[in-house]
């Protein structure tokens, strides 16, 4: 429940030198890095919004859609208006 935390850069950074000390990846895979965080961080909402009764959900749940949004605004954001 951390993609928006000020520390994913960093954390990303890391995990893709861990990564591609066993395998390369080509550009075109980490460009979509963001795509696969933002759809994860939308399966997450979906997950809390379904499982309400829950503690980590009514924990997450003040700011989990709009900082979703935001993700998401930002996500589009990098990409030519259709």
């Amino acid at each position: 429940f951390m993609e928006d935390h000020q520390q994913v850069p960093a954390l990303r950074e890391a995990w893709l030198d861990g990564y591609q000390r066993v395998r390369r990846l080509s550009p075109a895979d980490i460009v979509e890095i963001d795509s696969f965080v933002l759809m994860r961080r939308m399966a997450l909402l979906a997950w809390a919004g379904s499982h309400a009764h829950t503690d980590q959900a009514r924990a997450v749940a003040p700011h989990y859609a709009s900082g979703s949004a935001a993700l998401a605004e930002a996500y589009l954001g990098r990409f030519p208006a259709c």
